[in-house]
């Protein structure tokens, strides 16, 4: 009949020469006693395969301190708490690869918390250009000058035939230095545009665009034509430059995952990215439908904040 170590008795493994003696019996009993009780309690030493299983919130706290979880919050329920310990020795060996960043994201506003956890797109995946055309705008150009006649207030529409623009594309507007007749008006810019403000390319054609406050954003009103010449720049240095390839993005569904967390996943990303991606600055840009984070840095880590989550393909 076979046993385990759990149900043997140490008496049965005496010889019949000793197995008799009384002194012999309560021994092997007392031993059998305190071996049996120490292995009830080997699955809470052996803490590494067990760590779910276990029920004592002040030792799962413990082991969170011993195996150095970062983020760890004792507050969250004791499921996430054992789960993020059980992960942290995975995620010291992964720590500083995209995909550790995308597991720990999911981890944090991932189900049962969010429906919708942000995802990661990689710089290929968004960018345009791609190589062998790298690198294409190194800097600040001057794309194109225009004057009232071709801004349409009524459809937010600039009719400017200007190729060196395309859909996503950061610009800005200057007023021009060519001084106006002087009889004419002094040069001004279509409202509500402000000069040297960032805004974004969309719905672009050969002949004609129109601009967005937010990156992929709605179209911006356009409620005047301005006055004379203005210029209109196409932002450089993250355009087309070799360290693009150091450039993700995180895209989160706003209807799921308020405004108010994105400080906080910047900090959750900031500690487990790439260390070659090392951000420099916060700027928080943001409207009532759309927001949008950027990270910016040599290497650059935007964050995204959409109305509908951006369709993307899943990181290779």
């Amino acid at each position: 009949m076979s046993t385990t170590l759990r149900t043997s008795r140490l008496i049965d493994a005496c010889t019949p020469s000793i197995s008799y003696d009384a002194q012999i019996q309560a021994a092997s009993q007392a031993f059998d006693q305190q071996m049996w009780e120490i292995i009830d309690d080997t699955p809470q030493v052996a803490f590494i395969p067990n760590i779910m299983g276990l029920t004592d919130a002040n030792l799962v706290d413990i082991l969170a301190w011993q195996f150095h979880v970062d983020f760890y919050d004792p507050t969250k329920d004791l499921e996430f708490r054992k789960q993020l310990v059980q992960n942290s020795i995975d995620w010291h060996v992964r720590k500083g690869t995209v995909q550790l960043v995308k597991d720990v994201l999911n981890m944090y506003y991932g189900p049962p918390f969010y429906l919708t956890p942000p995802d990661i797109t990689e710089w290929w995946e968004y960018f345009n250009p791609l190589p062998p055309e790298f690198p294409t705008l190194q800097a600040d150009q001057l794309a194109v000058t225009f004057r009232p006649e071709s801004v349409d207030v009524t459809n937010d529409l600039f009719y400017i035939c200007a190729g060196a623009l395309q859909d996503g594309m950061t610009v800005y507007f200057k007023v021009s230095t060519i001084a106006p007749p002087s009889t004419a008006p002094p040069n001004a810019l279509p409202p509500p545009l402000v000069a040297n403000t960032h805004y974004y390319v969309i719905n672009h054609t050969p002949t004609q665009f129109q601009l967005s406050a937010t990156l992929n954003g709605p179209p911006l009103g356009i409620t005047g034509q301005g006055n004379g010449t203005n210029e209109i720049w196409a932002v450089g240095g993250g355009g087309g430059n070799w360290h693009n390839r150091y450039r993700f993005r995180v895209v989160i569904d706003n209807t799921v995952i308020p405004d108010t967390e994105v400080s906080a996943i910047i900090n959750l990303i900031g500690f487990f990215k790439p260390i070659s991606r090392w951000p420099e600055g916060e700027t928080l840009l943001a409207t009532t439908s759309i927001g949008e984070v950027y990270v910016f840095g040599f290497a650059q880590l935007y964050v995204q904040v959409q109305s509908s989550a951006a369709i993307i393909r899943t990181p290779t």
